[in-house]
């Protein structure tokens, strides 16, 4: 009988050694906020932050606006993802903050802090960015649209020229 409990007993602790080998070390939060850094708010004493976020799963998680997936102080949706992509992702967004309040994201069960120690060298997101960016582009389609009107009209107007003349030698043979 006591051998019988001992196998029994080996078996069970090889089965739950198999198990947590299979399964690898757990994860206490796979999905997890980054504060990047802040930097001065051009012509004011307030901060703009720099926010990105870590998943390390393999596949994407998401977390709807709520306790899970929440700025604090309220308002709690600051524009932050609800799906979140595997791997890290920097400069995902940017939030004005006064300096002075605790401002904290919390994902999953992860929460991170902005802290004014924490100071960019330079901005590593240019407000003008993305707005620079569609302006050149719209200049550069509206230059093309124009530089392509203009060729069609010269075309336009060579071949009525080229018809008319044909017109008017057709006259002249008659």
């Amino acid at each position: 009988m006591a051998r019988r409990i001992s196998r029994t007993l080996a078996c069970s602790l090889l089965l739950v050694a198999m198990t947590w080998i299979a399964a690898g070390p757990a994860s206490a939060a796979p999905t997890t906020p980054i504060f990047e850094c802040a930097f001065r708010k051009p012509g004011t004493a307030a901060y703009i932050t720099v926010w990105g976020y870590q998943n390390t799963n393999k596949t994407s998680e998401t977390y709807a606006i709520g306790a899970r997936n929440r700025f604090t102080p309220q308002p709690y949706n600051r524009g932050q993802p609800v799906t979140f992509a595997a791997g890290r992702h920097d400069n995902v967004l940017t939030i004005d903050w006064d300096g002075r309040t605790r401002l904290q994201w919390r994902l999953g069960s992860a929460t991170m802090r902005a802290t004014t120690a924490q100071v960019c060298p330079t901005n590593p997101v240019p407000l003008a960015g993305s707005v620079l960016l569609t302006a050149v582009v719209m200049v550069l389609g509206a230059l093309g649209g124009a530089a392509l009107g203009s060729h069609l009209r010269r075309q336009r107007a060579v071949s009525s020229s080229v018809a008319l003349h044909a017109g008017h030698n057709a006259r002249r043979r008659a």
